[in-house]
């Protein structure tokens, strides 16, 4: 069978890439074509680029495995350095063969499309969500994704280092001061980002400042209040994916004048907060000298047993997909069969029986949350009843059983579970267990796989509204 040489580009733009909608095969599409003769497909791309929408791109290449610029010299017969596809493969199209070159591309000047209506019904910019959430074909939509990781992988600025600092002001009445960060994460002004977020008076200590000196400076910068005395209360260390900083935490309770909002490009409004009614949404570093403070801790040593998740719905179709891909993939940890009893207590209270033996374990927050530290003991399968026979005794009653069959794999070291909950339908798991400061690191790692695997995300909202119900029906259903 004839076999077509066909260069493709997935155009990224503003954290979003472009397909069309191909007039012919009503699907949506990258663009790209046939490679004509004499051309090299970087050629090719950028030729298809004008011809189908009318776009000049730049393609994104010479780029190893690690993500480094590859240096060619123009030595000998060396002409000029290529673009490297970042994924290539066969496919058949009907009566011939594409083998076809998939190139990363982004605009080159105005991003004015004006698509060739002869091939193209429509185009449309698509965000990581609308391409999980809209109907295109796996094969492409999975491309899609993996380009806009590489892609942004390789733009992520080399994380900064530095040393930092919060003042923790109480007033007379025992209050907190804190400023909400602007929106924008251009105008939140901190290398750590928390956009959003509510934070106390602070910032980056500079070169020959003592930290006294820097917490005078930068309370009156951002407040105006001039402080009489201040005191160092806390270290600790906040690392996250865009910097490395280590907090000097400050504390003060004496002090002349009432905030202003003196930087509104940075901090758009300032409130004193009872410390029982401190906003969820505190700015991490302030969030931790806060602890400090409660806990009486100058350092408080990071928490490892910190289970990290991702979880998602999935049919019965695809657990059977990703049941053969895991298979292939990534190594086969367990094949089990689990029966789950949780109790009616505060904290998430369970023992559990299955293939390998038994265990009683607990673990804080609510059953949904995507963090948790967690608790575990093992127990012979023996004393499984025994063990639910003594929390009746103590007043702990099984509020709901699970009847789950489990597959576990190691897949790149994470851990990966697919369910069958009887009752309850397929869900596929991600998990890793780390700090509580690699929180929202883990998390983005998981959430890459899950696009990478072309999973979308149930909302925890979803979940809940399941349990519930399943909860109150779970008798009948299993």
């Amino acid at each position: 069978m004839k076999t077509d040489l066909v260069a493709t580009g997935y155009i990224i733009h503003e954290n979003k890439v472009l397909l069309i909608y191909h007039k012919k095969l009503q699907m949506w599409l990258p663009v790209g074509g046939h490679i004509e003769e004499n051309e090299t497909p970087d050629q090719a791309m950028i030729r298809e680029a004008k011809e189908e929408i009318g776009l000049d791109v730049n393609l994104v290449g010479g780029l190893d495995i690690f993500g480094k610029n590859i240096i060619i010299s123009k030595e000998g017969n060396v002409i000029e350095q290529c673009a490297v596809p970042f994924h290539t493969n066969i496919h058949n199209v009907g009566d011939h063969n594409h083998y076809s070159l998939f190139y990363i591309c982004v605009p080159k000047g105005n991003v004015n499309i004006i698509i060739n209506r002869e091939e193209i019904e429509d185009f449309r910019w698509f965000s990581k969500e609308d391409l999980n959430s809209a109907k295109i074909h796996i094969a492409i939509k999975n491309l899609a994704l993996c380009a806009f990781d590489l892609y942004y992988k390789n733009k992520k600025p080399q994380k900064k280092f530095g040393v930092g600092f919060g003042v923790m002001m109480l007033n007379s009445e025992g209050k907190l001061l804190l400023g909400r960060r602007h929106e924008d994460p251009d105008k939140a002004d901190s290398e750590l980002r928390g956009e959003g977020t509510w934070t106390m008076p602070g910032g980056k200590l500079e070169i020959g400042e003592g930290f006294e000196e820097g917490a005078f400076r930068e309370v009156m910068e951002e407040t105006g209040i001039k402080l009489k005395d201040v005191k160092v209360m806390a270290l600790n260390n906040d690392i996250n994916e865009y910097a490395h900083f280590v907090t000097v935490g400050m504390f003060c309770d004496n002090f002349e004048g009432e905030p202003r909002v003196m930087e509104p490009d940075e901090i758009t409004e300032w409130r004193w907060f009872g410390l029982n009614e401190i906003p969820e949404n505190i700015f991490s570093p302030s969030k931790k000298v806060l602890e400090n403070y409660k806990a009486g801790e100058f350092y408080l040593r990071p928490k490892k047993n910190i289970e990290i998740e991702l979880r998602s719905f999935i049919s019965e179709e695809d657990y059977y997909k990703l049941l053969e891909y895991f298979n292939s993939n990534a190594e086969l940890v367990k094949d089990d069969f689990q029966e789950t009893h949780y109790f009616d207590c505060e904290e998430d209270l369970r023992i559990q029986k299955n293939n390998f033996g038994a265990k009683i374990w607990m673990k804080k927050g609510k059953i949904h949350d995507d963090a948790r530290e967690e608790v575990e003991i093992k127990i012979s399968e023996d004393d499984f009843d025994k063990i639910q026979n003594i929390f009746k005794i103590l007043g702990y009653n099984v509020e709901i059983k699970w009847l789950r069959d489990r597959k576990q794999f190691d897949w790149e070291g994470i851990k990966v579970c697919l369910d069958f909950t009887k009752g309850y339908g397929y869900i596929i798991e991600m998990e890793k267990i780390g700090f509580e400061n690699e929180k929202e690191k883990v998390l983005n790692e998981l959430k890459q796989k899950f696009n990478y695997l072309g999973i979308p995300i149930t909302p925890r909202e979803e979940f809940e509204k399941k349990y519930e119900y399943y909860k109150s029906n779970w008798r009948g259903l299993i």
